[in-house]
């Protein structure tokens, strides 16, 4: 699963004496949102929720016709703490 920001926008880029954001500033902006929705996610239970729902329906679709499904969960899904 992944959390994909699909449009952050930034009103003000232009940079000067008073404000020097950069391209990096947008991107750390963005990370943090990412980082958030995860968050949310989690601490709401959707994760589980969202988790187990899809092994059940990979278990009923995939698991016809006598087939054996093992569904092996990866942690490479889940994002940097790092900000």
């Amino acid at each position: 699963m992944s959390v994909d920001v699909l449009d952050v926008r930034t009103y003000d880029e232009t940079s000067g004496i008073f404000n020097p954001f950069r391209p990096e500033d947008r991107d750390a902006i963005q990370r943090q949102v990412r980082h958030q929705l995860y968050t949310a996610g989690e601490q709401s239970g959707l994760l589980v929720h969202a988790d187990s729902a899809a092994a059940h329906v990979l278990k009923q679709l995939l698991g016809r016709d006598g087939y054996t499904v093992e569904i092996v969960r990866s942690t490479a899904l889940t994002p940097a703490t790092g900000l």
